[in-house]
C-alpha cells in the first residue's frame, strides 16, 4: 500500500477514489482531521488516498493528476454518503487520528537488541568504580572491554594506562613514585605520549591567547589507520545508562519503522552507515574518541522524514510538526549550552561540561537534510 496523494476536499477524495474503483485499481481513502495543536491547520480534514496494489501505480497516478484539481468526469457518481467533519471544541481535548499500522521492520528490531544486548555486555563487564588515579585519563580505566573495542579510536595513550592498570592496579596508581622503577617510565610515558583531544581545546586555547598543549594534538584516527574500520559506525551501539539508551531506542522505534517501511531494509542501512560515518567523525575531530550514543543517526532521520514530509507528503512519514518543533528545539537548547560553556571558559576562566555529543547532533541534521534529496532514499 502507498500513499499517491493528499486531498483537502473529502468529497472528491472519494468522488477520485470511485473513479480509480471504476478502473479496477483497487485503492483506500482514510480521512483525517489534524489534531495538532501546534499546527496552523489544526482541525481541518485531510483525506489521504493510498493505493493497494502498487503494480497499477502509474496508472493511477495518471487518473490522479489528471482530476486533482480540474472537473471530474460526469460518469463518476457522488459517494452514497457524505463525510461529516466534526468541529474540534474548544473544551474538548484533541483527538489524534489512528495512525496506520506500520510493522517494526526487522531492521530496525535487530538494530534495536543490538544496542541492548551490547549495553548490558559493557555494563556487566565494566571495571568495578575505584577511587581515580589523579591525572590518568579515565577512558581507559573504566570502560569495559566491549566499550574500549567499539569506541571510535583507541589511541595508543590509552593502551600504556591499560598496561598500568593491568601491572600495577589503581591504588598502586595514586602515588606514582612508590611504583618500581619500570612502573614509574612507564607512567611518565602516559603523560608524554600526545593524544588526540579534538579541535573544541584548540579553539578554546587560541581564543585565549595560550599555547596549543602538544599532548593534545596526537594522530589521528590511530585504530582506523591499523584496519579497524568499523569504529567508523560501531559508537552508535554504545549507551552511557539506562535512560540513555531509553531515550534513543524509543526513537530508533519511530522513525527507523517508518523509514524501513518505505526504503526497505538495504537503503536504511546504508542511510544508518553513512549518517553514522559522518556524525561520529565530526564529534571525533571536534573532541576526541570519548563520545557514544546513537542520537547523531536519529538527528539525521529526524531532517530527513522533515524534510520529506515537505517535499513530498504522498511518501506518508508521519511525525507531528509539533514534535519536530520540540526536538530541533531541544538540539538547539543543548547547542546552546555548548556554546555557553565554550564562552565561560573564555571570558571568565571556567566553563561546565554538558556531556552531549553536540556535534554528532547537529552534523547528523545536516547529512540528514541532505540525504532527504539524495535519489537513493527517494520514493519512485
Amino acid at each position: 500500500m502507498r500513499l499517491i496523494a493528499t486531498f483537502h476536499d473529502p468529497e472528491r477524495a472519494k468522488r477520485i477514489s470511485a473513479l480509480l474503483s471504476q478502473q479496477h485499481i483497487h485503492n483506500q481513502v482514510d480521512t483525517e482531521i489534524n489534531g495538532d495543536w501546534g499546527n496552523d491547520a489544526y482541525g481541518t480534514a485531510n483525506s489521504n488516498l493510498w493505493i493497494i496494489d502498487e503494480d497499477h501505480w502509474s496508472e493511477a497516478l495518471d487518473t490522479v493528476e489528471k482530476y486533482k484539481d480540474g472537473p471530474l468526469p460526469p460518469e463518476v457518481a457522488p459517494p452514497e454518503v457524505k463525510t461529516e467533519i466534526p468541529t474540534p471544541k474548544a473544551s474538548t481535548p484533541p483527538t489524534y487520528p489512528a495512525p496506520i499500522q506500520q510493522p517494526l521492520g526487522y531492521t530496525t528490531f535487530y538494530l534495536l537488541l543490538t544496542c541492548i544486548f551490547i549495553f548490558f555486555v559493557s555494563e556487566w563487564t565494566a571495571p568495578p568504580y575505584q577511587a581515580p588515579a589523579p591525572k590518568l585519563p579515565p577512558t581507559p580505566v573504566y570502560s569495559s572491554p566491549t566499550k574500549k573495542a567499539l569506541l571510535y579510536d583507541y589511541p595508543y595513550q590509552f593502551e600504556l594506562v591499560d598496561q598500568l592498570v593491568e601491572q600495577y592496579g589503581i591504588p598502586a596508581l595514586r602515588e606514582p613514585s612508590s611504583l618500581p622503577l619500570p612502573g614509574q617510565e612507564l607512567f611518565a610515558k602516559v603523560y608524554t605520549t600526545p593524544v588526540w583531544a579534538g579541535l573544541y581545546p584548540i579553539a578554546l586555547n587560541t581564543l585565549e591567547s595560550k599555547p596549543i598543549d602538544p599532548k593534545t594534538t596526537g594522530p589521528l584516527f590511530e585504530k582506523v589507520q591499523e584496519g579497524e574500520f568499523w569504529r567508523l559506525i560501531t559508537p552508535i551501539f554504545l549507551h552511557n545508562d539506562i535512560f540513555h539508551i531509553l531515550f534513543n531506542m524509543l526513537w530508533l522505534i519511530v522513525l527507523g519503522r517508518q523509514m524501513e517501511f518505505r526504503l526497505g531494509p538495504g537503503r536504511l542501512l546504508a542511510f544508518i552507515a553513512l549518517s553514522a560515518i559522518f556524525s561520529n567523525t565530526a564529534q571525533y575531530l571536534m573532541s576526541g574518541a570519548n563520545f557514544i550514543g546513537f542520537s547523531g543517526v536519529l538527528c539525521a532521520m529526524l531532517a530527513f522524514i522533515w524534510q520529506r514530509q515537505k517535499i513530498a507528503p504522498w511518501e506518508g512519514y508521519q511525525i507531528p510538526q509539533s514534535t519536530l518543533k520540540f526536538m530541533f528545539w531541544f538540539i538547539g537548547g543543548m547547542a546552546s549550552l555548548q556554546a555557553i560553556s565554550f564562552l565561560s571558559e573564555i571570558y571568565l576562566g571556567s566553563g561546565f561540561s554538558p556531556g552531549i555529543a553536540n556535534t554528532a547532533h547537529i552534523s547528523g541534521l545536516i547529512i540528514g537534510y541532505f540525504m532527504s534529496r539524495w535519489p537513493l532514499f527517494i520514493l519512485e
